[in-house]
């Protein structure tokens, strides 16, 4: 009876009316094919980007997210991928839910995007490395290797305040949010510091604040959207959001269901 109610009501665009409460069977798995982005463009940059795509997928309310990634798709604004990855599934539950993050990797060839992946380097301290290493005579493969080596030397610790300060940040902004939407709920007038953003935040920062207060708002909604898996100096683009109806339209049909973010 469940089953004939979710049919019926698909097509309604009452919310209410298709709300569905249970979870339906799913025995095998989804496959996800990832096709082609257009006009990518990073803030405040002119030149192209390096893209990939992070996909998560979440069964069921409270599941960690199997993940899978591209590959990096380099110097382009317009990538295409045309890759397919498999998610094993036994059902899907009212809260499951697919994402695909755009990242961006910071970079200028498939070398320096190898040596900001491992040591989470962004474009400007990439930049810095590159000076030191003219500096020295060495080059930024020799160079980066030396400091690895030298788990005391200052870059390194330098990073690691940066990050805790970075992650406080993050946890007050997320506060700031939260109370903000639950202010902002109970018909109340937010006070000014609500409202308030860090000043003197890096690009990298700033991509990540709005990624992280877009998952506060989700999660208000009902989508517990988990934060994209990958170093932060890579940046989100955004994202594409595959909520359970379009999943189950998926599992019901006979044909690929294609998603576009236009």
């Amino acid at each position: 009876r469940d089953l004939t109610r979710d049919i019926l009501t698909d097509g309604l665009l009452s919310r209410d009316a298709c709300r569905v409460t249970h979870a339906i069977a799913a025995q095998g798995h989804f496959m996800v094919s990832v096709i082609r982005a257009k006009g990518l463009l990073l803030e405040g940059r002119l030149q192209e980007v390096n893209t990939y795509i992070n996909l998560q997928f979440a069964a069921r309310k409270g599941a960690n997210p199997l993940n899978a990634f591209s590959s990096c798709a380099i110097g382009t604004n317009n990538p295409e991928w045309h890759e397919t990855y498999r998610f094993d599934c036994e059902e899907l539950d009212p809260s499951a839910l697919l994402v695909a993050w755009v990242m961006s990797v910071p970079g200028e060839s498939a070398e320096d995007i190898v040596e900001c992946t491992a040591f989470d380097l962004t474009d400007e301290e990439l930049e810095d490395v590159r000076l030191e290493a003219a500096r020295q005579r060495k080059n930024i493969s020799q160079l980066l290797r030396r400091l690895k080596r030298n788990s005391d030397n200052a870059l390194e610790v330098e990073h690691e305040r940066q990050r805790k300060k970075y992650d406080k940040r993050q946890d007050q902004d997320v506060q700031r949010m939260r109370t903000l939407v639950l202010t902002s709920n109970k018909h109340g007038i937010p006070t000014d510091d609500l409202h308030q953003f860090k000043e003197n935040m890096s690009l990298s920062e700033r991509r990540w604040n709005d990624i992280n207060n877009m998952r506060e708002l989700l999660r208000q909604g009902g989508f517990e959207v988990a934060e994209p898996v990958a170093p932060k100096s890579h940046m989100p683009l955004g994202f594409v959001l595959v909520t359970f109806r379009r999943l189950r339209e998926a599992v019901w049909g006979t044909e690929p269901a294609v998603i576009s973010r236009g």
